[in-house]
């Protein structure tokens, strides 16, 4: 197990995040047993807009083993793109029941179909 999904896009369907509101520091009810090493992460509650899915995305971190504050990416508008996800009620790379998606998404090929 880990914190994080080395991922941007939905774990379920491939779908870039949304962003649920504003960026906002780490708190200890979300790290819990964590916190101490992740106090002063940047993050952000995310929604994949196709299947619902729920993450926490991780936008920039302070990692503790240097000290050194890792500086924000941004996209050609300016904003902070997400760095990373982790499932929204556990912190991690394991969904809770509240972070599953709560539709199962296909994929269907429509031609021209090659002989």
């Amino acid at each position: 197990m880990s914190r994080n999904l080395c991922m941007t896009d939905c774990y379920y369907c491939d779908t870039p995040q949304v962003l649920d509101g504003a960026m906002f520091e780490i708190t200890e009810e979300i790290a819990g047993p964590y916190y101490e090493f992740n106090h002063g992460m940047v993050v952000a509650y995310a929604t994949c807009p196709l299947c619902e899915a729920k993450y926490l995305a991780w936008m920039f971190n302070i990692p503790r083993w240097n000290g050194a504050r890792t500086e924000a990416t941004r996209n050609e508008d300016g904003e902070i793109d997400i760095q990373d996800l982790s499932f929204r009620s556990t912190f991690n790379d394991e969904p809770g029941d509240d972070d599953l998606p709560k539709w199962k998404i296909g994929k269907v090929r429509i031609g021209p179909w090659e002989p």
